[in-house]
């Protein structure tokens, strides 16, 4: 089962850089876990840049275990999507949402973050 969480709002936190254009953000869930898959890209004159780091975190600051972080290949301005996917151990009873997505790179600081991310 999947959806697309509604609400769903990225917000750069980058080094003053424009955003990355979000163009999709799918959810999935398994009895154990949660999955989100993020398409992503990268406007003209912005910086190229991969996602090494992931969290997500509930209302009230409780963080879900992520797994390594898989990422298609850099997000290069003016370039084609780029396909995220983030997967974190949640049983079905606790991962609802909303939660908040936390994509970062650590060398570079550059972060997305989105906000009001659901599970089916």
């Amino acid at each position: 089962m999947l959806r697309c969480p509604s609400g769903v709002h990225p917000a750069d936190r980058g080094g003053g850089d424009r955003s990355a254009v979000t163009l999709r953000v799918l959810s999935y869930r398994s009895v154990r876990q949660v999955v989100l898959e993020v398409l992503l890209e990268n406007p003209e004159g912005a910086q190229t840049w991969a996602t090494t780091e992931a969290v997500l975190t509930d209302p009230k600051g409780v963080e879900l275990k992520a797994l390594p972080v898989w990422q298609s290949g850099p997000v290069a301005p003016g370039g084609s999507e780029q396909r995220i996917v983030v997967q974190a151990d949640a049983p079905e009873t606790q991962a609802l949402g909303p939660y908040t997505l936390k994509l970062w790179e650590p060398s570079t600081g550059h972060t997305v973050i989105f906000s009001g991310v659901s599970f089916p």
